[in-house]
């Protein structure tokens, strides 16, 4: 008995052992697993529009970004436009970052997907601070006084002349809209019939940048006090009249027979290739076309003509940046917002504007060689008119995409005759102001 009570007494504690040695396993493979399961990084999906090399620049930028850390991965999308990108939110798929023209903005506000901004700028924490970014770059990104998106690379326009035509004329590049004006009459040829051989500028190509010279005049497309579009704003009538004047200097139906009689755009028939146009305005990526399409091709880069009575819009130009925006319904904000500050960071803004020929977002970086150092020609000028405080914007409302399709259709009528500068903008007005009101 008293061995049975000994073997007994000592099979409880056997189990007693067993038992607790059972609960430590249990709470060691627990602990195993919730260390498993914190150490899994969280992802996120980066949908973009770029593609090819650009494609492939931004996807090592973002590999290294993900080695640099444990907590956050990155998945890129590319070649995804903005209905694939709202396609991708309603579906609630995963979309938490991502990419699109500046004037796209709006409707993703208006549609309610796409996360405020403010907060993480203002966190002293931040890497991020509005004062790194060029001013009207970022105020294109503030729908209604609250930042929805941020800008990554931007496009402006400057002037190109053809220095082999305007020294054999004897003409120095104009600074003025007036001199700009006197270049033309010039350098203008035609041949025995009649017909046009040469113009010195072409508003419309290689495309009509809408609001461009009408803001390097000074105008303005929105009152944001009155709450009121202002097509009809006199300081842009005075740059819709600068663009008429080939048309009605050289007549309407010739200076239209003569565009059509063109090559294409980033063709050997270029017109600013072949002599046709003695200058035109145009972008930063237009270097690396002469460079493939006419090597030999002399030319100068310098800014656009300010209006002769307002010496304060020298160095003018309108700035249109990439947007970069997170999901409103992302489910992982705070890691997104890490991201975009490596994204973002001076050092990723150099490499990938020297790696796609693209000009940065970022004033803090103006000053960094490695932007126009072994890259496509042209860059320096391009980066050093950036500094300007005139970089001027398109109001970005809700109505934009509508507003600036407006503007077109209604300038379609002033360069055939049809219409006056004054005309058109007043009909805009009347087309637009009541949807603003909505």
């Amino acid at each position: 008995m008293r061995w049975q009570r000994r073997e007994q007494s000592v099979g409880r504690r056997f189990m007693a052992v067993v038992g607790g040695f059972s609960v430590v396993l249990v709470l060691v493979f627990a602990l195993a697993g919730g260390l498993a399961s914190a150490a899994a990084p969280e992802e996120l999906n980066f949908y973009h529009q770029w593609t090819g090399k650009d494609a492939e620049l931004l996807q090592m930028v973002v590999d290294e970004f993900n080695r640099s850390q444990k907590g956050i991965h990155v998945k890129l999308i590319p070649n995804t436009n903005l209905e694939k990108q709202l396609v991708v939110i309603a579906g609630g798929s995963g979309l938490d970052i991502g990419y699109v023209a500046w004037c796209h903005v709006p409707g993703l506000v208006e549609k309610k997907v796409a996360l405020p901004l403010d907060d993480f700028l203002a966190d002293p924490k931040s890497a991020l601070k509005p004062g790194d970014f060029i001013p009207a770059a970022l105020e294109l990104g503030r729908i209604e006084g609250v930042q929805y998106g941020l800008p990554m690379t931007v496009d402006i326009k400057m002037m190109f002349y053809n220095t082999d035509i305007l020294d054999e004329k004897g003409i120095p590049i104009p600074e003025t809209a007036g001199q700009f004006q006197e270049m033309q009459r010039r350098v203008f040829d035609k041949s025995a019939d009649g017909k046009i051989r040469r113009l010195g500028f072409f508003p419309e190509y290689p495309w009509l940048s809408i609001g461009l010279w009408e803001l390097v005049f000074g105008g303005r497309y929105y009152d944001p006090v009155k709450r009121e579009v202002t097509p009809d704003d006199p300081r842009n009538i005075l740059g819709i009249k600068f663009m008429l004047f080939p048309y009605q200097t050289f007549g309407f139906a010739a200076v239209r027979a003569f565009q059509e009689s063109w090559g294409g755009y980033w063709t050997s028939e270029d017109p600013f290739v072949t002599g046709r146009l003695a200058a035109t305005a145009d972008g930063e990526w237009l270097p690396l076309m002469l460079s493939q399409l006419a090597p030999g091709l002399r030319y100068r880069i310098a800014p656009l003509p300010y209006p002769d009575d307002r010496p304060d819009l020298k160095y003018s130009s309108l700035i249109e940046p990439g947007m970069l925006f997170i999901a409103a319904n992302t489910k992982h904000p705070r890691e997104a917002w890490k991201f975009l500050e490596y994204l973002e960071s001076a050092e990723q803004t150099v490499r990938i504007c020297a790696g796609k020929g693209s000009l940065p977002h970022l004033r803090t970086v103006l000053t960094d060689s490695r932007l126009w150092t072994g890259t496509a020609p042209g860059m320096k000028e391009f980066v050093w008119y950036l500094h300007s405080p005139n970089m001027r914007t398109f109001p970005n409302l809700t109505i934009t995409t509508q507003y600036m399709s407006a503007i077109w259709t209604e300038l379609q009528g002033v360069f055939s005759g049809q219409q006056t500068p004054e005309a058109a903008m007043r009909r805009v007005k009347e087309q637009i102001q009541p949807l603003l009101k909505r």
